[in-house]
């Protein structure tokens, strides 16, 4: 809170700030509420960190109350705190009132199912709103019943982030339903949730009809030979999808021999990811092989990094 007092007198003289970054501090609740009054008179301000600072609900509830000014707020990071029901509550009142919101990072936070639920009334409202990063809070299928009634009503998203939760079967048969509604989706990610052959047998029915999606995550889930079947077939007529994450599933060799199958054809994926299987060294060279025949580079753009292509 000291340093929090110094950093205000600072920011009073910085009123055409446009980016504040103080991620991985000890700002803490009491550091939020003598901050609030401060960051409510940036005025330019488009990006603000606070990643990683020991915010709970009481600082959630302070920034609220600072948002309300933000009207040219583009990007607001909030990853790793401890906001939980209440705070997720007051923050979701404010953000209609940062109308040109692009980009919202409640991720490792501690919402929950019913903070979800208080998201899914008011992200709607901003219609600018491209990117959604829910992961690692604890989310199960209550959670994704309102996020579902939400995420087609937000015209302009294009990422979608859920990864690190408790989305079950009928979790994810709830989202694929939505999906095909979501037009400019282009990143999904849902990895390290609960989910099995039966809830991604329905997402990869409908996969060809999300026409812009581009990069699909769903590592470290119970996928065995029988859904990454599915998904293999589905991979043939995505138009535009170019990387698929599957690590850490429980893929064995019939799944192995479905993608070497699907690789060449399916001439925009330039990123497969299947390390940490159950793949024998003969289904990991068929599926080298078939990268190789389908003459795919060794290496690909992801994020702006260069990284390896073909993972087995």
């Amino acid at each position: 809170p000291k340093d929090a007092k110094g950093l205000v007198a600072v920011l009073n003289n910085c009123r055409w700030l446009k980016e504040l970054d103080l991620a991985d501090n000890r700002i803490g609740d009491k550091g939020v509420d003598h901050l609030a009054p401060s960051l409510a008179s940036l005025d330019s301000l488009e990006l603000l960190s606070l990643h990683n600072n020991d915010i709970g609900d009481e600082g959630a509830i302070c920034l609220s109350t600072a948002l309300l000014q933000m009207k040219n707020l583009t990007r607001l990071i909030l990853f790793s705190n401890r906001i939980r029901q209440a705070g997720a509550r007051s923050l979701a009142k404010s953000f209609p009132e940062c109308p040109r919101l692009k980009i919202l990072a409640l991720g490792d936070n501690q919402i929950g199912d019913k903070g979800c639920e208080y998201l899914a009334t008011q992200l709607p409202k901003v219609e600018a709103l491209e990117t959604i990063s829910i992961s690692g809070n604890d989310i199960g299928y209550v959670g994704m019943q309102s996020m579902v009634e939400c995420l087609p009503k937000c015209r302009n998203l294009n990422e979608f982030a859920a990864h690190t939760n408790r989305i079950d079967d009928a979790g994810l048969e709830l989202l694929a339903g939505v999906l095909p509604q979501c037009s400019h989706l282009t990143w999904l990610e849902l990895g390290v949730n609960a989910f099995s052959d039966s809830g991604v047998s329905k997402l990869a029915r409908v996969l060809p009809s999300c026409e812009e999606l581009f990069r699909l995550d769903l590592q470290s889930n119970k996928i065995s030979d029988q859904g990454a079947t599915r998904l293999a077939l589905a991979l043939q007529s995505c138009k535009k999808l170019t990387k698929c994450v599957l690590s850490d599933c429980n893929i064995g060799d019939a799944g192995a021999r479905s993608f070497a199958a699907a690789i060449p054809k399916a001439p925009k994926l330039d990123l497969l990811y299947l390390d940490g299987n159950q793949l024998a060294r003969s289904s990991q060279m068929m599926i080298r092989n078939a990268w190789e025949r389908a003459n795919k580079a060794p290496t690909t753009i992801l994020r702006g990094e260069e990284v390896d292509s073909l993972a087995i």
